[in-house]
């Protein structure tokens, strides 16, 4: 879905594409459990390293060019996104 966002020339003044699909919202639902005391800057920052890791493309990027199997992959996407949580929470 986002490279076709990308790719598409109806969509190239559309910003941020994030947007147009459902990652936004649910990057939204899961920083709200993060501590009220984590700065805004942080909490952006965070919002925008998830951004890859959720959706199929991302399952495509680690299956076919990680060679992973999907179960690894899955895997592998949320220990990623575990790994920014704790960064963030340990750098604020």
């Amino acid at each position: 879905m986002m490279l076709h966002l990308s790719l598409d020339p109806g969509t190239e003044h559309v910003k941020p594409r994030r947007g147009l699909t459902n990652r936004g919202h649910w990057i939204a639902a899961l920083l709200e459990r993060l501590p009220s005391d984590v700065p805004r800057d942080a909490r952006d920052r965070l919002a925008n390293a998830l951004v890859p890791l959720f959706g199929a493309d991302a399952i495509v990027w680690t299956t076919d060019m990680a060679d992973l199997p999907p179960d690894q992959a899955i895997d592998l996407l949320a220990w990623m996104a575990q790994v920014l949580v704790k960064a963030t929470l340990a750098g604020w």
